[in-house]
């Protein structure tokens, strides 16, 4: 009989340890830190290193980069920083990929027109987060449509490991569960729909978030 799939859940965003506190304890698989400049969620790389070095075993640290100079970077890619994995969301080419360590993610905006195009071209990225059309905006994409028109033309995250998908764009605590028993993703990705002001993560939301993606994943198991 074939195992269920769990959907992973990755908490973006955090920005102090209170806030990585309250990730872990709702059961955040993985939490992300904002080195990308312009967003109110951006860290210094002093600041990113000391929450890196809160986060406890079997807590994956993400550290989120849009066309972020290399130099920046080699303080996470000595031992010290060895544990985090990175997330692409610029126009980084792949001899750039190819200098991090694995796994990497390539973030792709999801636009109805090539985003797919896009996936197929990243080649140096073991995971690919689809993400809505301006990335931080809270505005989630069109599910529907992004199943219909990818429908037996990508690997499942619940089916095949080589290439999954991370969910991301606008999802909240309301549209998780949907999202996930429409597209079956290795994992979801919140930022701000888990905040109460931009920046400003909420314990509360982010706890009724990880639980409905729980949730989610029950009722897919209860009807299969």
């Amino acid at each position: 009989m074939k195992a269920s799939h769990r959907t992973r859940i990755k908490i973006c965003g955090i920005a102090d340890a209170a806030t990585l506190a309250a990730a872990v304890d709702a059961g955040a698989d993985a939490v992300g830190f904002v080195l990308a400049e312009g967003s109110p969620r951006t860290l210094d790389p002093g600041a990113a290193r000391d929450l890196l070095a809160r986060v406890p075993p079997l807590v994956t640290p993400v550290l989120v980069l849009r066309n972020t100079p290399l130099e920046r970077l080699r303080p996470f890619l000595a031992p010290a920083g060895a544990r985090a994995v990175f997330q692409a969301h610029g126009d980084e080419d792949e001899a750039f990929m190819a200098q991090l360590p694995p796994p990497r993610i390539r973030a792709i905006r999801y636009d109805d027109d090539d985003a797919w195009q896009r996936w197929r071209r990243s080649p140096a990225a073991e995971m690919v987060l689809i993400d809505g059309p301006v990335p931080g905006s809270g505005r989630p994409f069109d599910h529907a449509t992004f199943n219909a028109r990818t429908a037996g033309d990508r690997p499942r995250g619940a089916d095949d490991r080589t290439h999954p998908i991370i969910l991301a764009g606008g999802l909240t605590a309301a549209n998780v569960g949907e999202a996930i028993r429409r597209i079956r993703p290795y994992a979801v990705d919140v930022s701000s729909g888990v905040e109460s002001a931009p920046g400003r993560k909420d314990p509360g939301l982010i706890a009724r978030f990880c639980a409905e993606v729980r949730a989610a994943d029950a009722s897919t198991v209860a009807r299969t």
